[in-house]
């Protein structure tokens, strides 16, 4: 079946490698070393290339070294935190006594308190209802104190 093969197939087959199989046991020879070609110069004649460097041994310094200082690095500027205030104490650091504490809370009447009565006496609520938010406190003013050195730290209004 070989044979039939190869005759219909005979003039697409490659054609035979004439080197001969190594024997078993045996390496090839080495290839023969490669051809040096001339060196083309592409994109006009630049000249040879500058001289490099001597190499330096080490642990000595070339000649052609620089000193380099380094400058430390710039201290930043302090890190402002603004602090929003609620209604309710909260955790906050005292610029006065520098202490963290849980502030305490005052509410006091305030413009936003007296708008917030009027507009309740304009719906109809005349009869003492308009007086609700002087009972209120989320309708008052919350001031925040430290309460080590009693500073005020913030407040926040009504609206």
């Amino acid at each position: 079946m070989d044979d039939q093969y190869n005759k219909t197939h005979a003039g697409n087959l490659p054609p035979p490698y004439p080197a001969s199989q190594p024997e078993v046991g045996f390496y090839p020879q080495q290839p023969p070393a490669p051809q040096q070609y001339p060196q083309q110069q592409y994109g006009g004649n630049y000249g040879p290339p500058p001289p490099s460097a001597p190499a330096v041994p080490p642990g000595q310094v070339s000649p052609q070294a620089v000193n380099v200082t380094v400058a430390p690095a710039p201290i930043p500027p302090p890190v402002i935190v603004t602090q929003f205030w609620g209604r309710r104490p909260q955790m906050a650091q005292c610029p006065g006594c520098r202490a963290q504490v849980t502030t305490s809370v005052e509410y006091e009447v305030s413009g936003a308190t007296w708008l917030i009565c009027v507009l309740l006496w304009f719906v109809g609520l005349g009869l003492g209802c308009c007086l609700i938010p002087f009972c209120v406190d989320d309708c008052q003013k919350a001031t925040h104190r430290c309460p080590n050195c009693n500073l005020v730290m913030g407040f926040k209004d009504v609206f």
